[in-house]
């Protein structure tokens, strides 16, 4: 194996695990949100039924201030998950762009290495072509 292909590999399994992290940053963001979303929901039916049986409003107003409470703590959880995602996804896109640096110049390697593969051959069949040329002209 080159030392280019072991540069290769070793940046896709880099890419790869960034990936994962990506992955896991963006599953953590969702969560919160899906958390917020269920708060937001859990209020809504406590609004109805607090409306809905006058023994229990006066006790709503203690429980929104603590949903309250909540739901801006997971705001601001989910404003620094958000700005891990992005960081996260900056990297990813910075190991992609390394990766491809290294694959771009095997290519080019890959296609000169078949170019002057090609012009020996063509020099071979040339030499072996003037070799029977010349003992054809020898023979005569």
């Amino acid at each position: 194996m080159s030392v280019i292909e072991k540069l290769i590999r070793f940046h896709k399994f880099d890419l790869d695990e960034k990936r994962r992290i990506l992955r896991d940053l963006e599953e953590q963001e969702s969560r919160i949100q899906d958390a917020i979303d269920r708060i937001d929901q859990e209020v809504e039916s406590e609004q109805a039924f607090a409306r809905g049986t006058a023994d229990f409003a006066p006790y709503y107003g203690g429980y929104a201030t603590r949903t309250k409470d909540r739901r801006e703590a997971l705001e601001v959880e989910l404003g620094k998950a958000h700005g891990e995602v992005e960081e996260a996804r900056e990297i990813v896109v910075q190991a992609f762009e390394e990766l491809k640096k290294y694959e771009i110049t095997k290519e080019q390697d890959d296609h000169s290495a078949y170019l002057e593969e090609e012009r020996q051959g063509r020099i071979e069949q040339d030499e072996i072509a003037l070799t029977g040329h010349r003992r054809k002209l020898t023979s005569s």
